[in-house]
């Protein structure tokens, strides 16, 4: 199959969403696959590479000239799109966020494929005009499948209308997310063999609760003078204003020589969480966590919110530890129970990290996945036209749904 994959941001952006379009994309080429990503540039990325197997293309929309503002939307993309791709070759189109679902279906009708959906994105149903937006993605736009990857997206999804919800659960790669050599991983991140380090990955957005954890890492210093956490961030579809305040706290808690920024790119990601005594998620609110995922594949124990998403990935007291969103006491006394005791760090790793090996399987993923296109391509109908104009395919996936 010929599968184009639409996503706003791809690798070196680090994410969720960026990790399961390119954990995917690559799955499918290696199964054989011809397999296309169109995204947004990113930095110190080329316009256009081949990664594992699979072909990306970097693209801003068109600006200038005659175009007007609501023209460098999501159509501004179109003459890229049509340039940079070979559409009439396309078996599948599938967008990998709400934002790029309208992208994806004008893919769609134009070319008469099916168009698969899945969607990352929190909270967005409740921002500005988000239930119009919500309905559109979900209900209105002609969408052949939507993919949940946890129970969260999967009751947005309903709630909003759709159908054809199809619940793929995310894999994560336990070759390349596995234990390894700590001492190597705490040597190119330049902290000590004796320090507690925290890792942390997030993008720089309120509902990630990192000023929470800045709260809590100033508390645990006062008894562990020795503690540093890692935070690998992005303002990526994320917030400069929420960067500028864990700058700020950073500076008034006077944690300069204790928390690190760090730039990491994806392919960076496991050897970070390698350099990790713990692993802390304390998001307000998450559609599962796969930064969890990876870090107990990792072998590296977990301390999350209590959320919808991370209830499905953690169980309290067996493979992780869960506070109330938003308890920065509750993270500081959870950090210094796994600081005291490293013998419940190692239980808590090993539980993770079976767990992990046990329902996130991404050989699973891929082929599940693979298997809907299949199934979609099987069934769909063939165009009916008046005169070029398509007039069968878009009212019968109507009345399917």
């Amino acid at each position: 199959m010929r599968v184009l994959m639409l996503s706003t941001n791809f690798h070196p952006v680090i994410g969720g969403a960026e990790s399961y379009c390119r954990d995917l994309a690559m799955g499918l080429a290696g199964r054989g696959h011809d397999v296309t990503v169109f995204t947004s540039p990113a930095p110190g990325a080329p316009a256009r590479e081949v990664d594992g197997g699979v072909t990306v293309l970097r693209e801003r929309p068109e600006r200038g000239g005659d175009v007007s503002a609501w023209e460098n939307g999501v159509f501004g993309l179109l003459p890229a799109l049509q340039r940079e791709v070979r559409l009439q070759d396309v078996d599948v189109v599938h967008a990998n966020s709400q934002d790029t679902a309208v992208l994806g279906a004008v893919v769609s009708l134009q070319q008469h494929v099916p168009l698969v959906v899945t969607s990352h994105e929190v909270g967005r149903e409740h921002g500005p005009l988000g239930a119009g937006r919500g309905r559109l993605v979900f209900s209105a736009l002609p969408v052949d499948a939507y993919i949940a990857v946890s129970d969260y997206y999967r009751q947005v999804a309903a709630e909003l209308g759709a159908r054809r919800v199809h619940r793929i659960d995310l894999g994560v790669d336990l070759d390349r997310f596995r234990p390894g050599d700590t001492a190597a991983a705490r040597s190119r991140w330049r902290v000590g063999r004796d320090e507690f380090v925290i890792g942390c990955i997030a993008r720089f957005k309120p509902r990630k609760g990192l000023l929470e954890l800045l709260d809590a890492v100033a508390q645990v210093r006062v008894l562990l003078p020795g503690v540093r956490l890692l935070l690998a961030g992005t303002v990526s579809s994320a917030s400069r204003r929420y960067a500028a305040q864990l700058r700020a706290r950073i500076t008034t808690l006077r944690l300069g020589g204790a928390v690190r920024i760090v730039d990491c790119g994806h392919d960076q990601v496991a050897g970070l969480l390698r350099a990790c005594d713990v692993y802390v998620q304390p998001s307000h609110v998450e559609g599962l966590g796969l930064a969890v995922v990876e870090a107990m594949a990792c072998g590296v124990p977990v301390i999350v919110s209590d959320t919808d998403g991370l209830r499905e990935v953690v169980r309290p007291q067996v493979t992780g530890l869960m506070v109330g969103p938003g308890d920065a006491g509750g993270i500081t006394d959870a950090l210094l129970r796994l600081a005291q005791q490293p013998g419940e760090r190692a239980r808590l790793a090993a539980a993770g990290r079976a767990e992990v090996a046990d329902r996130f399987d991404l050989a699973r993923m891929v082929a599940r996945t693979e298997d809907l296109y299949r199934a979609l391509l099987a069934r769909r109908p063939a165009p009916d036209t008046v005169d070029g104009v398509d007039t069968g395919w878009a009212l019968a996936g109507k009345v399917e749904r």
